[in-house]
């Protein structure tokens, strides 16, 4: 055997850096990273394959992720709507492996080119971007930066 291999440090080392370059999942969003506000840059998807942002829509909106399973929905500096929140598993249309998500108490009703969502797969693009998807098919991922 080389002697480099005799070293159980670097066995070791060399088993974690193929570990970590070897996954391909994304990091998961817990229950505490979705807290706080997050502000809504853009949009992607639907059937024809439409970018809404709020530049072209002609508004803003900030979702509120409160501690106590509550989101409020802000337009400009006004409250477009409020519904009850929780974070569990959520499975796709193809039946693949549950991932984190939000179920809605009643239907959402965030954006007019998306109404009626009850429920979306949350994915973290680090700490400070959020992207909210239909699990279904032929539906919108939603981009969300946090405020500070």
């Amino acid at each position: 055997m080389p002697g480099h291999l005799r070293n159980p440090a670097a066995l070791l080392l060399l088993a974690g850096a193929v570990a970590v370059g070897c996954t391909n999942r994304e990091p998961s969003a817990d229950s505490t990273s979705i807290h706080g506000p997050w502000r809504w840059v853009g949009s992607s998807g639907g059937i024809a394959g439409i970018r809404p942002t709020p530049d072209a829509e002609g508004y803003e909106r900030i979702l509120y992720f409160h501690r106590n399973g509550r989101l409020t929905i802000y337009e400009g500096d006004s409250i477009h709507s409020r519904v009850g929140y929780r974070i569990a598993p959520v499975h796709d249309s193809a039946g693949s492996t549950p991932s984190t998500g939000l179920h809605y108490d009643d239907p959402l009703h965030a954006f007019p080119f998306d109404p009626g969502v009850e429920r979306q797969v949350v994915r973290s693009r680090g700490p400070d971007t959020l992207i909210l998807a239909d699990p279904c098919c032929f539906r919108y991922e939603h981009a969300f930066v946090r405020i500070e």
